[in-house]
């Protein structure tokens, strides 16, 4: 009987041990619980102020209408009117540039003591000469020849129309020419052309030319040579005569 009791504590405690060997295997190797970490999204950096232009991008725009003839050289006219007399000016009184505030007084010159084309007087310096041997102001044709003066100094038309280097006549400008008696006759600047004293050909007809198309010739003294005391170059600057209905 004594036999039976012991058999039996041993079985018990037989159990007991293995129960206890498969709590510990379940802990052992059951699902471990983890811990994902999420890093941190950093706050985006402050962006740099953008330097670009703040200017709209110009869209280019088509036209189906054909643009207006223009002279030889010549951007767009400007959209300034004017309106031609039927008869020529023999006698000029007043030339205007409006959107540079050119408002000069005219007189007619014949040739200086050397032959050439006359001038102002020296003292004249915001008045324009028109030279009686080439053709009148108004003419079917051949450059009009109107010569200006330039100071060394400045201030005189010729510095205000080149100043610098730089013209401020721009494509386009409209320059009138009237009388005393209501007669008018319009010109649109185009171009200019810079001609070195040394190298100048009268017979190249830039300058002389009773011929050509109808055009104004304007005349300015450049580059003051101090050695010399006189200038080595003249800027001329043409301006084609409008149609009578422009």
């Amino acid at each position: 009987m004594q036999f039976l009791k012991n058999r039996v504590v041993q079985v018990v405690l037989g159990l007991v041990v293995v129960a206890i060997v498969v709590v510990g295997a379940i802990f052992a190797f059951g699902p471990k619980q983890t811990t994902t970490e999420v890093a941190a999204t950093p706050n985006p950096a402050p962006q740099e102020p953008s330097f670009e232009s703040s200017e709209p991008t110009p869209v280019a725009t088509t036209s189906t209408a054909a643009p207006p003839a223009s002279p030889t050289g010549s951007k767009t006219p400007a959209t300034e009117s004017c309106t031609n007399t039927d008869e020529d000016i023999k006698d000029p009184k007043k030339l205007t540039v409006e959107r540079i505030g050119v408002d000069s007084p005219m007189i007619t010159v014949g040739k200086d003591e050397a032959g050439n084309p006359g001038a102002p007087p020296k003292s004249a310096s915001n008045t324009t000469a028109w030279y009686n041997g080439s053709p009148e102001v108004g003419s079917a044709q051949g450059n009009v020849i109107l010569t200006i003066h330039t100071y060394q100094t400045g201030n005189a038309l010729g510095n205000q129309l080149y100043d610098g280097g730089n013209k401020a006549l721009k494509e386009g400008d409209v320059i009138k020419i009237s009388d005393g008696e209501g007669k008018q006759v319009c010109y649109r600047y185009t171009n200019n052309l810079k001609v070195w004293e040394k190298t100048y050909d009268p017979a190249s007809g830039v300058f002389f030319n009773p011929t050509g198309p109808a055009q104004l010739a304007i005349m300015i003294c450049w580059d003051f040579n101090k050695e010399r005391e006189n200038w080595d170059s003249r800027i001329i600057f043409y301006a084609p005569k409008m149609p009578k209905a422009a």
